[in-house]
C-alpha cells in the first residue's frame, strides 16, 4: 500500500456567527440513510453529536457532526447529497454546528485538505480565521 502525504489548512470559527434558518437537529442516524452512507446506529450518541441538518422533502441533505471530539473541542465533518452541492447548504449547515458546538461549551474548528475547492470555500464564505496547517503520512 503506497504511503499519502495529506495535508490542509485548520481554521478557527470567527466570534461572530449569524444563526442560519432552516436547520434541525438530527438523533437518530436512521434519518440518514437515504443520502448518507457508512452511519452506524449508536455513532450519534456515542460522539459525533450534535449533527446538524438541512431537511428536504422530509429528508436530510446536508449534514455536519463531530468528526473528532474532545473535551475542549470539536472539529467539524460535513457532507452535502451530491445532487445538492453548490447550492450553500455546507455553510449554513457548517454554522449552525459551531453555535450548537459552543453551546455545548466546546471550541469548534474546521480543516479540510488544500485540494478540496469546496470545503475551502465553506471556510471562505464563513469567514473562518486560518490558523495552522495539519499534516498527516499514512495509507
Amino acid at each position: 500500500m503506497p504511503i499519502g502525504i495529506h495535508h490542509g489548512p485548520a481554521f478557527a470559527f470567527p466570534d461572530r456567527i449569524e444563526r442560519p434558518d432552516g436547520v434541525v437537529f438530527i438523533d437518530d442516524e436512521r434519518l440518514l440513510e437515504r443520502h448518507f452512507r457508512g452511519w452506524i446506529p449508536g455513532e450519534i450518541a456515542a460522539g459525533r453529536s450534535p449533527v446538524l441538518a438541512v431537511v428536504a422533502s422530509g429528508h436530510p441533505v446536508s449534514v455536519c457532526c463531530c468528526a473528532r471530539r474532545s473535551e475542549q473541542a470539536a472539529e467539524a465533518g460535513v457532507e452535502t447529497a451530491p445532487s445538492l452541492r453548490g447550492r450553500g447548504l455546507a455553510p449554513r449547515v457548517t454554522a449552525a454546528w459551531a453555535l450548537a458546538v459552543r453551546e455545548l461549551g466546546l471550541i469548534p474548528l474546521y480543516s479540510t485538505s488544500w485540494e478540496n475547492g469546496a470545503s475551502l470555500a465553506v471556510a471562505h464564505k464563513l469567514g473562518l480565521i486560518p490558523y495552522a496547517s495539519h499534516w498527516r503520512i499514512g495509507g
